[in-house]
């Protein structure tokens, strides 16, 4: 390949992945998850397998907020299983 032209290609890939980078947030950003979100309980831990991601999911819950103060699912007691 001609210098001349591998120095056209390098400047346009260069220039190519400035601007796909500048156009990323940063990465220390927040994201704010404040509002209403919609979900289901899954007790079953059936939510992957049936796809419920592509569901309109009847429940909802504000943000920021627990389950148990809006008054959904299971009282938090001592015996309350921690999973995360």
């Amino acid at each position: 390949m001609q210098r001349s032209r591998l120095k056209s290609l390098a400047a346009t890939v260069a220039a190519s992945c400035c601007v796909f980078t500048a156009a990323l947030p940063a990465q220390d950003a927040p994201l704010s998850l404040t509002g209403q979100w919609r979900f289901r309980l899954d007790r079953a831990d059936a939510g992957i397998a049936e796809r419920w991601f592509e569901k309109k999911l009847a429940d909802g819950i504000t943000l920021p907020g627990s389950l148990a103060a809006q008054g959904i699912g299971d009282d938090v007691t001592t015996n309350t299983a921690w999973i995360g």
